[in-house]
């Protein structure tokens, strides 16, 4: 039977061991959040004003409506939302139906990195005189450009121009936005049964949605004092990754023609209910590398009676002649001359469509 006198010198050693554990623990722990704070780099994209993303329940990750943001990556350019998250050139304007020209899309379309007015779809409009509505959606596939297509019908189009770049082929398989935020930004996406295919709604929640961007808000800045939550997210963020393996590739390259025949005919029935024709354009996504030329996946996936403008030979030939890079600075999103030469690619086209069908 051991004494109280005993029971004193074993109770300070273990008062000892925890201290000595529990300096050791908080060293460590400082550690890492100091390592976090000078590992983890600051990100180029830097936004001031609204945050660019919304939510909606069905269609999950789209544009915040009625938005004004000072965008810096690393060029600055403003951003402006109407009250449907149609991209608009300064604050207060208004998407009004009904329009002659619907563009949709990804950032392609959007014109990321650029100011309104020197977008593809605004030197449309003013080459050809006609009311556009720019639909893009940055991090988006062809799901989410037929969703922003579904969600304004009554805009009543007479022309809808829908560009692709060959990651939406991927993009329509995914539920997670390519967006700089933690986690999956869940959009609607194509999913298999049977052999049979169908559009899924978003998952996730509006306070999913919040939480991530107050995080992303958080990683941009890389306070100091921060660290420690960046550094549990961080451990998060890994174990997420763990248990939520990439897209397969298998399944991209054997589903993904398949997924965008699908999609892009009921994107076609929808123009026709609306009594507007469709253009397809295709964009390479890497416009100062050697041009890929359009995809069999998409060349197959065409509906009848689609337009079809492959922006491939124009970019070519102005390569050819000219020194001038077609993309921004460490970028690979068009810049103000490619956007000048998609327009030109797309207006004889568009032209022609819209000749064909007097406005209403």
């Amino acid at each position: 039977m051991s004494s109280p006198a005993s029971a004193r010198p074993l109770g300070r050693r273990l008062l000892r061991w925890v201290a000595i554990g529990t300096v050791q623990l908080a060293i460590l722990v400082c550690v890492v959040c100091v390592g976090t704070h000078f590992v983890v780099p600051r990100d180029q994209f830097v936004a001031t004003g609204d945050t660019i993303w919304g939510w909606r329940p069905r269609d999950g990750v789209v544009l915040r409506r009625s938005a004004a943001t000072s965008v810096s990556r690393p060029r600055r350019f403003m951003l402006y939302t109407d009250s449907r998250g149609a991209r608009v050139e300064s604050r207060g304007d208004e998407t009004e139906a009904p329009v002659d020209v619907m563009t949709i899309g990804c950032s392609f379309a959007f014109g990321w990195g650029l100011p309104a007015e020197e977008t593809f779809a605004r030197v449309l409009s003013r080459e050809l005189g006609v009311r556009m509505a720019n639909l893009g959606i940055p991090g988006g596939g062809t799901v989410s450009a037929l969703r922003a297509l579904e969600r304004n019908r009554d805009l009543a189009p007479r022309v809808v121009i829908y560009e692709f770049i060959e990651d939406h082929t991927r993009r329509n398989l995914s539920g997670c936005a390519p967006i700089p935020a933690p986690g999956c930004m869940s959009v609607p996406h194509v999913e298999w049964a049977r052999a049979s295919p169908r559009i899924t709604d978003a998952s996730g929640t509006r306070a999913d949605f919040d939480d991530a961007f107050r995080f992303a808000r958080i990683m941009r800045a890389n306070r100091l004092v921060d660290s420690p939550l960046i550094a549990w997210r961080g451990v998060r963020s890994l174990f997420w990754m763990l248990t939520h393996p990439p897209d397969d590739p298998g399944l991209v390259e054997s589903l993904g023609p398949l997924t965008l025949r699908f999609v892009l005919s009921t994107m076609a029935a929808e123009t026709r209910r609306l009594g507007a024709a469709l253009v397809i354009l295709f964009v390479s996504e890497r416009l100062d590398s050697p041009l890929a030329a359009p995809p069999n996946a998409l060349l197959d996936a065409l509906p009848e009676g689609a337009v079809f403008v492959d922006f491939t030979p124009i970019a070519r030939a102005y390569r050819a002649d000219h020194a001038e890079r077609l993309t921004l600075p460490s970028d690979l999103h068009p810049n103000a001359v490619a956007h000048r030469l998609i327009a030109q690619a797309l207006e004889p086209a568009v032209r022609e469509a819209l000749s064909a069908r007097p406005r209403r």
